[in-house]
């Protein structure tokens, strides 16, 4: 599939909408009388971490100073970090870009899928050797000016989270409703992809290359490096065995 055919590809409904209702635990009383009959009920992080397979148990990331952030804050600041990340990310090589032209290489299968790390995630649906070319993070090249527009614009409509990634000191790709399915791709603390910044006549392009051997079923993750934050801390539920805890 093509960059430019695959970026307008939708991505699927968020099952949690605005009718979405509150939290009931298990044994609490429900409206109707019977659960089945209740709907979708939203639940918070911090119960979820309780039985989430790659969730941390027991952590907590309040303060005795503030109370800790709500979901809609921690989704504003991983707007904004994201928006920041590829200062972080790594700058590709001849080989790189060699292995990301069209004609020696192709995006590999993948597929979407709920995450046990966040929401939806990117899976493969074939094996993918070490250092080969993954996906391209495709969206809108736009400036500094329009991106700070944008968030205002995507706030006010309510749109839950925007994908902007930096590719320069005033670029930037922004995929929040024309991107590829590389948007989905959730963060880990021991990922399987890296994610670089290419030049390709004169034009940047973000890549996403296999880190190491990915199997076939295996969620597709990179590092999004954001800057550490003392005060904000974003959770992390990615499960590795050297999770840091929050994304920053």
């Amino acid at each position: 599939m093509k960059a430019q055919d695959a970026k307008r590809k939708p991505l699927p409904k968020n099952i949690v909408s605005a009718s979405t209702k509150d939290y009931a635990p298990d044994d609490g009383p429900h409206k109707t009388g019977c659960a089945r009959t209740e709907g979708y009920y939203k639940i918070p992080p911090e119960e979820k971490r309780k039985y989430v397979a790659y969730g941390i148990p027991g952590t907590s990331y309040a303060t005795d100073k503030a109370p800790a952030p709500s979901s809609r804050a921690s989704r504003a600041k991983r707007r904004e970090l994201q928006s920041r990340m590829a200062e972080y990310q790594d700058v590709a090589t001849d080989a790189d870009i060699l292995l990301y032209n069209p004609l020696k290489a192709r995006e590999k299968e993948l597929t979407i899928a709920k995450s046990k790390i966040h929401h939806y995630g990117l899976f493969a649906l074939e094996r993918i050797k070490a250092n080969e070319f993954v996906i391209q993070y495709t969206g809108e090249l736009i400036r500094q000016a329009v991106a700070d527009l944008r968030e205002r614009k995507y706030k006010a409509e309510g749109i839950d989270g925007s994908y902007m990634f930096r590719v320069g000191d005033d670029t930037i790709i922004d995929a929040t409703k024309m991107g590829n399915n590389a948007r989905l791709i959730n963060h880990s603390c021991d990922p399987n992809c890296n994610a670089k910044i290419l030049t390709i006549k004169g034009k940047k392009k973000i890549a996403i290359y296999a880190k190491r051997d990915i199997e076939f079923g295996e969620e597709i993750t990179y590092d999004y490096k954001f800057p550490i934050d003392k005060h904000d801390k974003i959770p992390c539920h990615c499960g590795a065995s050297n999770c840091r805890g929050s994304l920053n």
